[in-house]
């Protein structure tokens, strides 16, 4: 949405295209971004990356109702452009773009070589899209590795809004936050794990912000899972599960440090990028796209991704003072506010996008931006 905001005011006419269901579609709207449904059905919006075979046959039955959806809505707006976001979506996109005339670009925010439907994903993104952009160089280099070239725009961020208060606190305990999704890869079990084997004189308390969203297979049941793993490990009295918040702000006004724990590559990492705008010291696996922007011992401390003992370990070295926390979370403000901007953003996509229309009217172009 920061981008597409962006676009609209340097006078680009964007549509963008979500399934009917979720608050998406809504939240764009009030943000002033021209919407539409986009009719995906119950079993395409279930299929994910722990889907079985069956559920994955019946997406793939759903998926030509979805294609005509599709078609029919590009048709109607008469697009220059296809901006694809979204793995269902670059899929779905790449079945109708030849047939529309319409060149299409993706915008890959995942790793996705691991998954079934991996040599499909990439041979449709040999023959049938003009241009890939991956919001990191790591992302980017899975691509590359099969034969598909691809820019690099980094997410970027919004900074005049994004000010920090003092802390809410002083002293002990020292305030741990880890927010997210919480889906299975995210770790949240590897936090609680390096928390619960924490110096038993160290004082601290643990919150998680963020619910179970993803409505396909595999991604319910993750909070109970939790909250029964901070009862087996006995530190139930200090986690607090927030659930999903709409206004972080509180929360990291509150804390002293961010904890990440992902157990699989973060393509990005943008929730870690957010801590260190709000001036946390962070602390988050070496992998993915979070060495791009987290300089280790600077803004923060890096761990090898998975090892729960070395996060442990990392929280006991920033636990030690106040003074170096707060140098190490200055440090991460500037950081981000310095080299990711969401203005160079938006240019970078521009600049891409622009190129691919090759040609048309610059100022006057019309983007159907999808999204699944």
């Amino acid at each position: 949405m920061d981008v597409l905001e962006g676009l609209i005011a340097r006078r680009h006419s964007v549509l963008l295209a979500m399934p009917e269901r979720g608050s998406l579609l809504a939240a764009a709207a009030a943000r002033g971004i021209p919407v539409c449904e986009w009719r995906l059905g119950e079993a395409l919006l279930k299929a994910g990356r722990y889907s079985g075979a069956l559920s994955l046959a019946r997406s793939a039955l759903a998926s030509g109702y979805a294609v005509w959806s599709l078609a029919r809505l590009a048709r109607a707006a008469r697009p220059d452009v296809i901006y694809s976001n979204g793995v269902k979506s670059h899929l779905l996109s790449a079945a109708v773009a030849p047939f529309l005339r319409v060149p299409n670009v993706w915008h890959v925010r995942d790793f996705v070589a691991a998954r079934r439907f991996a040599p499909f994903l990439f041979a449709a993104a040999r023959h049938t899209t003009r241009l890939v952009i991956a919001n990191s160089s790591a992302v980017a280099r899975e691509w590359e590795q099969h034969g598909i070239p691809v820019e690099v725009a980094h997410n970027g961020f919004g900074i005049s809004n994004s000010a920090t208060a003092p802390r809410h606190h002083s002293g002990a305990p020292l305030r741990f936050l880890a927010t997210g999704i919480l889906a299975p890869w995210k770790g949240f079990d590897l936090v609680l794990r390096a928390c619960a084997a924490l110096p038993a004189n160290l004082d601290w308390r643990l919150t998680i912000c963020g619910d179970e969203l993803y409505e396909t297979d595999g991604h319910r049941g993750v909070r109970i899972r939790l909250e029964d793993i901070a009862k087996e490990l006995r530190i139930a009295d200090r986690v607090a599960f927030a659930g999903m918040v709409k206004d972080l702000g509180p929360y990291w006004r509150d804390a002293d440090v961010f904890l990440h724990g992902s157990v699989k590559p973060e393509p990005f990492g943008r929730v870690v990028a957010e801590a260190m705008l709000a001036e946390l010291p962070v602390i988050a696996p070496n992998a993915g796209g979070i060495p791009e922007f987290v300089r280790d011992g600077i803004d923060g401390l890096l761990y090898p991704m998975g090892d729960f003992r070395a996060l442990r370990d990392a929280i006991v070295s920033v636990a030690s003072g106040a003074e170096g926390r707060n140098a190490m979370g200055a440090a991460a403000r500037q950081r981000i506010e310095r080299d990711f901007p969401i203005e160079a953003t938006v240019e970078r996509v521009e600049r891409s996008l622009a190129d691919v229309i090759a040609g048309r009217n610059l100022h006057r172009s019309r983007i159907c931006v999808k999204s699944a």
